[in-house]
């Protein structure tokens, strides 16, 4: 029982002194990603997104229709793809991890000049407010028609 106790005692002290020999010499955030600090106004996409992907080791692709789109945004300090969700909130996208570090950005929707876009109309109301409807037409008959009646009492018909 002695020898086993030693066994796992010297299995923890080598396991420990290899971790702390390991990692203390690291220094932090060696394999983070890049922080984004970056500030722009009415600068288009396609160069802000060249900017931001410079400082990672990601590739990117996006639709040569929407590099010239104006965007204004202020990056402190966010990893990759919390920058691109604010910088891109305003519009339809959809961000596509890929293999190889490539990332496909997807918008959806029309540019037009000036910066804007269209999309599909949501109509919002505060209050729902019902249609008045018309009767259905015969619709107490049909339902008087499977009925009968015994000592006074309405019995379905089934």
């Amino acid at each position: 029982m002695k020898a086993f106790v030693n066994t796992v005692f010297t299995f923890f002290i080598l396991t420990g002194t290899l971790y702390f020999l390991f990692f203390a010499g690291m220094p932090p955030n060696l394999y983070a990603e890049p922080l984004i600090n970056l500030t722009v106004e009415n600068k288009p996409l396609g160069d802000v997104l060249e900017t931001i992907f410079e400082k990672t080791d990601y590739d990117y692709h996006l639709d040569e229709s929407w590099e010239e789109y104006p965007v204004t945004a202020t990056l402190h300090g966010l990893p990759l793809e919390p920058s691109l969700k604010q910088l891109l909130h305003n519009l339809n996208h959809s961000i596509i991890w890929e293999s190889n570090n490539f990332v496909t950005i997807v918008i959806v929707g029309d540019q037009l000049p000036g910066g804007s876009i269209t999309t599909i109309p949501h109509e919002h109301s505060d209050q729902f407010v019902p249609e008045e409807t018309e009767p259905i037409p015969h619709a107490e008959e049909e339902t008087n028609e499977d009925t009968e009646s015994v000592d006074g009492e309405n019995v379905s018909s089934e």
